[in-house]
């Protein structure tokens, strides 16, 4: 029986990890090209160091509240110059994924404990030549885990029909192919 049974525990696992990486893949990639989109803008407009128009503050924090997230806008003097939840602006933010950025490398981290997605996107001055801000982006990941947890669910219950054929099958298959043995057996 743990035979039928093993594999299915292992194939759930599976399934659960990849429906969870590539979940976050997708849900990444869609904030990024947003974020993108964004950063683009305002770069091309010089607003990194600059007061932005309301058209683009009222696009940040649209773009935060579809996704229940926060962005910060960090210039060049890795100071918060827009904080979408009005906490931090002024405030300096010097982080490993905000460096990385102003050198031009797009980050993203996942972290399930802390139930968070959170990446960067580079703002490059007017002229393209260096990163003169950097748009960090952070939403919850609870649509992820919420999703993880409903297909355990589903999964389990997979198991646990399968355990149920593999259990019956056995019993009306055992006997039947035990018979020959028992045959054998008694002519013995």
């Amino acid at each position: 029986m743990a035979v039928g049974i093993l594999p299915c525990i292992v194939l759930k696992a599976i399934i659960l990890e990849s429906y969870e990486n590539r979940a976050v893949d997708v849900q990444t990639a869609r904030l990024q090209n947003q974020c993108k989109i964004l950063s683009d803008q305002i770069g091309a407009g010089g607003y990194a160091d600059a007061q932005m128009p309301e058209t683009l503050l009222v696009e940040l924090t649209h773009l935060a509240d579809v996704y229940n997230g926060r962005i910060l806008l960090v210039n060049g003097q890795y100071e918060i110059t827009e904080d979408t939840f009005d906490l931090d602006t002024g405030k300096i933010l010097v982080a490993e994924n905000v460096m990385q950025c102003f050198e031009g490398k797009e980050t993203k981290i996942y972290d399930a404990k802390q139930r968070y997605i959170e990446v960067t996107c580079p703002v490059y001055a007017p002229d393209g030549s260096r990163v003169a801000g950097v748009l960090l982006t952070s939403i919850p990941a609870d649509f992820v885990l919420e999703s993880m947890d409903a297909l355990n669910h589903i999964t389990w219950v997979a198991v646990g029909v399968i355990a149920l054929l593999v259990a019956t099958l056995a019993a009306v298959l055992g006997p039947v192919m035990v018979r020959p043995f028992a045959r054998i057996t008694s002519s013995i």
